[in-house]
């Protein structure tokens, strides 16, 4: 019984230890993913030399994009900003808005796996909170109306 109890209590020690690594492991994944799939080129603002200004990471593009029978679509803040941002976003409602980009096929998630996006939604709280007011908006397509 004591041998048991024993090994219950390293194994529980060790799964302590590990967690935080596993927790940093996750964080870095979804730091690389949202590298990787290029989320600042939507969602960061540029600066007058029209490049992004990673003082503003993920605060909100300023280019929208045409999208045909809805209109002209602006990269919204992503980062955890509690007005202009995903601060009241609860990491499920993250990953399901992700689900539901890949489902419509209007961004870069349409190629990633539902697993990867829940690495993405712990990361997006991590940035630093910029409010997304007073960006110039600058549409790239303008969708003709509806006939």
């Amino acid at each position: 019984m004591t041998t048991r109890f024993i090994r219950i209590a390293a194994a529980t020690a060790l799964a302590a230890l590990a967690l935080p690594a596993l927790a940093d492991a996750a964080l870095d994944r979804g730091a690389y993913l949202a590298r990787i799939m290029d989320c600042g080129g939507c969602h960061t603002p540029t600066g007058p030399d029209m490049a992004p200004d990673e003082t503003r990471f993920l605060a909100g593009g300023a280019f929208g994009f045409g999208l045909p029978g809805l209109g002209v679509f602006y990269p919204p803040n992503l980062t955890p900003d509690m007005e202009t941002g995903l601060g009241a976003w609860s990491a499920a409602e993250i990953v399901a808005a992700l689900g539901a980009q890949a489902a419509a096929g209007t961004a870069p998630f349409v190629r990633i796996n539902a697993d990867a996006r829940a690495p993405v939604s712990g990361f997006l709280p991590l940035v630093a909170a910029l409010e997304a007011r007073g960006v110039t908006r600058i549409a790239l397509v303008v969708t003709p109306p509806a006939p």
